[in-house]
């Protein structure tokens, strides 16, 4: 099983990973989330950005992580199909009665 690892090693593009020690700086889209102790993100610029899905969509970035881990493996089949990191998805319209989104910015 993979180790948590210093922040100074993770890799610096799209991989997703297991991020610990840091803190939410802002959010797109919150519903009063709170960020878990371990989130999964990927590097995106200069900035880690995470994908919360608990009671609707939100992408945040993630400030000052201390510690990554690659992400276990999964437990499908070796045949299971899989879906790409780059596939497209459709975010739900702003006038979807099932979403209504609110704009939070914290820091700067």
């Amino acid at each position: 099983m993979p180790e948590w690892q210093p922040i100074e090693t993770a890799p610096r593009d799209d991989t997703w990973i297991l991020l610990s020690g840091g803190t939410v700086d802002w959010a797109e889209y919150a519903f009063g989330i709170t960020c878990p102790p371990v989130v999964v993100a990927c590097r995106r610029s200069e900035e880690w950005i995470v994908s919360l899905a608990d009671s609707g969509y939100a992408l945040t970035r993630y400030r000052n992580p201390t510690h990554w881990m690659p992400l276990p493996a999964t437990p499908l089949p070796d045949d299971a199909p899989t879906q790409s990191s780059r596939e497209e998805f459709t975010v739900p319209e702003r006038s979807s009665p099932y979403l209504k989104p609110r704009h939070v910015r914290r820091g700067s």
